[in-house]
């Protein structure tokens, strides 16, 4: 059995282990309660350190899961996985509330079928990420003494499983087309509490409970072109377009007493039975261009569209959506790649801002994000690499009733290139 297809198995083998664990929930948003929840635009590890930059400019020793064109630069074998922790502050200009979530975030396994031709890629990444809780204060029922409070909580999010085939059709020219098989489920509960004047629980609670469910295939055509401005200097240009998308989506509705005397079990009517109908998620325009220094800088500006007036929640219901546009301007440096003098001079460090203009309307303000990122990536076993992504920013507003949102969130991964088993073993 040859060293190559013992590495290639083990690679696969740790994929199928680590997408048993995969999981959607990977942020924490008051924002994530609208739709179908927060969409995730930031790549992976290196990516988001330069605030999701990737349209344009791609790295042979790292996955490309933002163009799928750039799948094609990948000539060795290469695995790669990330977690994150994300913490936020949540402010109504009242009162505060810190939440959080993380967990797996991404799994990746790319193999070149003909070096500098034709790389596959497979992998998951979250597509959608909902996890809030919100506490809505007693209102008093009228004409009585009582009040109810209610507790809203969700959960979930969408997840796509994919398949990219790449292409080198020119020397500088590439072409990359991603099939995804998206899945998941959401879950809202809305319970309900009345209490007397002294604050004391009255009877049961109840309990409104909401799932969807998502099962459908989506995908997104990515080109990207390399030209070369002098010896080891270019200039990159990529686009990417996802496609529009009609999910299939089966919704689950009851309401009923929840029994706290019997483990909380909700007694009551089921409104909706799994009956399917669809989610209808307009597409996503994607623009980048970068210049790139071969093994030394690289500092671009990427661009993102996506009109979510078209979207249809199930039954076609409409949300305050508005047109949404991201801004990344963002680059990495490495001093010296050779260097044996100095394993810092080896790193590459990176940056990046990004403006999202979101799609979510509160009143007539539309919200906006905005943060600032920094990474490091740090070589190990020659060209293997350990990945860090910071990120501060703000999300939202005081005005209009809408929730101002501080966070910070670290994110790290770990990339698995097979050249560097080979040498190891070669001075075995």
């Amino acid at each position: 059995m040859s060293l190559k297809f013992k590495y290639t198995s083990g690679l696969l083998g740790l994929f199928l282990f680590c997408t048993s664990l995969a999981s959607a929930q990977t942020s924490a948003s008051s924002y994530s309660a609208i739709g179908i929840g927060d969409f995730n635009y930031y790549g992976s590890t290196h990516n988001a350190a330069m605030g999701g930059l990737g349209v344009s400019n791609g790295n042979v020793l790292f996955f490309n899961t933002v163009n799928p064109a750039l799948v094609a630069k990948h000539n060795i074998g290469i695995f790669q996985a990330g977690v994150n922790y994300e913490n936020r502050s949540l402010s109504n200009g009242t009162l505060e509330q810190p939440v959080d979530g993380g967990g797996l975030t991404y799994l990746g396994l790319g193999l070149p079928m003909k070096p500098g031709k034709w790389s596959i890629a497979l992998g998951l990444n979250p597509v959608t990420t909902v996890n809030y809780n919100l506490s809505i204060p007693a209102e008093q029922i009228g004409g009585t003494e009582f009040s109810a409070e209610n507790n809203i909580k969700g959960t979930g999010g969408m997840t796509e499983a994919y398949v990219t085939n790449a292409f080198r059709i020119k020397d500088n020219f590439y072409i990359g087309l991603k099939m995804s098989y998206l899945f998941g489920s959401i879950i809202e509960q809305n319970i309900q509490t009345i209490v007397d004047d002294n604050g004391f629980p009255v009877g049961n609670q109840t309990e409104y409970y909401d799932r969807q469910s998502f099962s459908d295939f989506s995908a997104q055509l990515g080109v990207a072109y390399n030209y070369k401005l002098k010896d080891q200097l270019f200039l990159n240009f990529g686009a990417a377009y996802q496609f529009d998308a009609d999910i299939n989506t089966r919704r689950f509705l009851s309401v009923g007493l929840l029994d706290n005397q019997n483990s909380g079990v909700p007694i009551g009517d089921t409104l909706i039975n799994d009956r399917q109908n669809f989610v209808s998620l307009p597409g996503r325009s994607s623009f980048g261009i970068s210049i790139e220094k071969s093994f030394n800088w690289t500092f671009g500006v990427d661009v993102h569209l996506r009109d979510m007036t078209s979207y249809r929640g199930f039954d076609g219901v409409t949300e305050n959506f508005d047109n949404a546009y991201s801004v990344i301007v963002g680059g990495e440096f490495t001093p010296d790649y050779t260097s044996s003098e100095s394993r810092l001079k080896t790193w590459i460090y990176r940056f990046g801002v990004s403006y999202d203009k979101t799609p979510y309307l509160i009143g007539s303000q539309q919200i906006n994000d905005v943060g600032i990122n920094f990474g490091v990536s740090v070589p190990v076993r020659q060209i293997s690499m350990l990945n860090v992504a910071l990120k501060a920013g703000q999300r939202g507003t005081l005005d209009n009733g809408a929730i101002r949102e501080n966070y910070f969130r670290v994110a790290l991964g770990v990339t698995i290139n097979d050249t560097s088993w080979f040498i190891k073993r070669k001075f075995d």
